[in-house]
């Protein structure tokens, strides 16, 4: 993290846990009450409301607005929301899936500003921080963050996770609900790879960030349903739907994933009907087959 993106690392704990869905339901157990809300910003990952959900409290909505191909937080919404005493905690998902945005410090300050002022507390899931377009800096969110190489390296299912938080209170909170239910046990495989991936998985996780780059930048120009325009560098093409080739979200329409062939040459991986293609101006555009409301 502090070689990555400069994350100062003084008065910060770094606590294991087995994935992220634990961390997150875990930290929704100790700073909530049944009943309490919790605020999402829709479309976002399928499992923040289940877990919300499962653990007795409410979803808050603060969905993002989509305005000129492009998403944003909803500040106003957010304040409004986080007015609410009702309403304790945020999970910021950062960068966000499935949209794509990387929040930029002067959104994320705004974010942690509207919430200090209402004592709601941020749950940052920072679990694809790692995967930057050129051109992107990553910017960490450091009350509670949750991390790991399994987006960065492949590594889901094999390697634990990361809780970062500057609290003491919650880290404390955290150990002894995590001990109490035997989370703390690590897998001594999962460590290994763990270790192996963060000590000498950079050169490759560097190539790999270019490889993703240069076929988004080939799908963009190349692949069925593109606009006559081309795209941006780093961009998914727009899509192909019933109402013709358009921007934004299609619906229906026809998406040709990219991946390195003999050679070094990209070439069709998959195609399918059934995707949604939101491409955004953070180089960082998503696939997807479902997001929560």
């Amino acid at each position: 993290m502090a070689g990555r993106h400069g994350w100062d690392e003084a008065g910060l704990q770094t606590l294991v846990s087995p994935s992220i869905g634990t961390s997150i339901g875990i930290l929704i157990q100790e700073l909530t009450q049944p009943g309490d809300g919790v605020i999402l910003q829709p479309p976002v990952f399928t499992d923040f409301k289940a877990l919300v959900a499962s653990s007795g409290r409410t979803v808050a909505r603060n969905a993002l607005l989509f305005e000129s191909d492009r998403y944003r937080i909803d500040f106003d919404g957010l304040a409004a929301t986080a007015s609410d005493p009702r309403n304790r905690v945020l999970i910021l998902c950062s960068p966000h899936n499935p949209v794509g945005r990387v929040w930029t410090y002067d959104e994320l300050a705004t974010v942690a500003t509207i919430c200090a002022e209402n004592d709601v507390f941020v749950v940052a899931d920072e679990i694809h921080a790692d995967i930057m377009m050129p051109g992107h800096q990553f910017v960490p969110f450091a009350r509670a963050a949750t991390h790991g190489p399994i987006k960065t390296f492949g590594l889901a299912g094999v390697c634990e996770t990361l809780l970062i938080t500057s609290d003491e209170g919650v880290a404390g909170a955290f150990q002894s609900r995590s001990s109490q239910l035997h989370l703390t046990r690590n897998n001594v495989f999962g460590l290994a790879a763990f270790e192996a991936a963060h000590q000498q998985g950079g050169e490759w996780f560097d190539q790999f960030v270019l490889l993703l780059a240069e076929n988004s930048s080939h799908a963009s120009r190349t692949a069925p349903g593109a606009c006559e325009s081309g795209g941006n560098p780093g961009d998914l093409p727009c899509v192909a739907g019933p109402e013709g080739p358009r921007a934004g979200c299609a619906r229906g329409g026809e998406v040709v994933g990219i991946r390195g062939g003999d050679g070094g040459q990209p070439r069709p991986l998959v195609r399918s009907r059934r995707c949604r293609v939101r491409p955004c101006d953070d180089r960082c555009a998503s696939i997807h087959h479902r997001t929560g409301d």
